[in-house]
């Protein structure tokens, strides 16, 4: 283990502070980290920070890739992903063991659909009392745009949270005026649009089929196929961040506010389009990419509920603190927060950092 420092490197650390309260910090320039700090409330609030510096380096925009599936060579790289997908060290244990096991009753596409020979899929999930990953909304694209939207009927007392500063989802969008329907028609009219050659792309599309508890083997996840660069298969990339890394040679891919929440039609968009792009590169393949770094923000994640902006505000002298956006856990059944700090740059971001002095004793990943 390592000391933890603004340095050009990961790590995590955990920290033992001289008062009471009990937190972890982590910092690192440029590569992505998280820290855990303690706030100045009445009670002990125990938090998750992450940090980031540095910048990806830009690419030369590419042309357009094609979409056409009757091309050969395109076809070819399709099958490359599916199988690239398949070799990665994960699949097993994210895809053919679930499917084994919970996914032994869940339902497949019929052989006697004639669905589209490439569908991006992405799902937008609920804390409810019987799921803590609820189906609430599943959005089907083409290359030529949105094919399926829907929400699932819910009642609100059903509900313990809605994610919303997520998942977008409001209690107003899971009733029948809305045109809600019922988890098992939104399953079926999924695989109505599904036929079991169907390659389905996602970003961590395992979650997505147990959410519709729906049984498809060929698929394209992006989430393995974009590698880290200097990581093992655990460090993955997250959607927002490829879309971020990749719009230089994806002139296609539309840009977004971070601070939005996640939009099921967009999100399934970004995977076909990022997908579309490495079956055109076939036989070549993008490298591993660098980690997007966030060199002017400080990530706090596990604020205990009722934390507010001005307790966080006076832990890190001169940032600007987003709004606290409040979950259920369902590791633990408690709510927790998420903020970010912002600062004007840099040297004032790891300057925060370094004034907290009363932290005491700090050992470090590698993770």
């Amino acid at each position: 283990s390592a000391a933890a420092s603004s340095t050009a490197r990961q790590s995590t650390a955990s920290v033992a502070a001289a008062r009471p309260t009990v937190s972890a910090v982590r910092a690192a320039a440029p590569a992505a980290a998280s820290a855990a700090v303690a706030a100045p409330a009445a009670a002990a609030i125990t938090t998750a920070v992450k940090a980031a510096g540095g910048d990806s380096s830009p690419s030369r925009p590419a042309k357009r890739p094609r979409t056409e599936g009757n091309d050969t060579k395109l076809m070819a790289g399709w099958q490359a992903l599916l199988e690239r997908t398949r070799k990665h060290a994960h699949y097993a244990m994210e895809y053919t063991r679930r499917f084994e096991t919970e996914g032994k009753t869940w339902k497949k596409p019929s052989p006697s659909t004639r669905g589209k020979l490439v569908l991006g899929l992405d799902c937008e999930m609920v804390y409810a009392k019987d799921d803590c990953f609820a189906l609430a909304r599943a959005s089907l694209v083409s290359f030529s745009g949105p094919v399926y939207n829907g929400f699932v009927l819910r009642d609100k007392e059903t509900v313990l949270d809605f994610r919303t500063s997520v998942s977008g989802v409001e209690a107003h969008h899971l009733v029948v005026e809305n045109g809600a329907v019922s988890f098992q028609e939104v399953q079926a009219q999924v695989l109505a649009l599904l036929s079991p050659e169907t390659i389905l792309v996602g970003h961590a599309l395992q979650n997505d089929l147990k959410a519709l508890k729906i049984c498809h083997t060929k698929v394209v996840d992006t989430a393995l196929l974009f590698k880290v660069q200097g990581k093992t298969d655990w460090q993955k990339h997250k959607l927002r961040s490829l879309v971020s890394i990749m719009r230089t040679k994806i002139p296609t891919l539309q840009n977004f506010s971070p601070d939005m929440p996640h939009d099921s039609t967009q999100d399934a968009n970004w995977a076909l389009q990022l997908a579309l792009y490495e079956a055109s590169k076939f036989p070549q393949a993008t490298a591993p990419l660098k980690l997007q770094t966030f060199p002017k923000k400080i990530f706090i994640t596990e604020l205990p509920k009722g934390t507010t902006k001005t307790e966080v505000a006076a832990l890190f002298r001169g940032g600007t603190v987003g709004d606290i956006a409040f979950q259920l856990q369902e590791d633990v059944g408690k709510w927790y927060g998420r903020a970010t700090v912002s600062f004007q740059s840099q040297g004032e971001r790891d300057a925060a950092i370094a004034a907290l002095a009363r932290f005491a004793c700090v050992h470090a990943g590698p993770f």
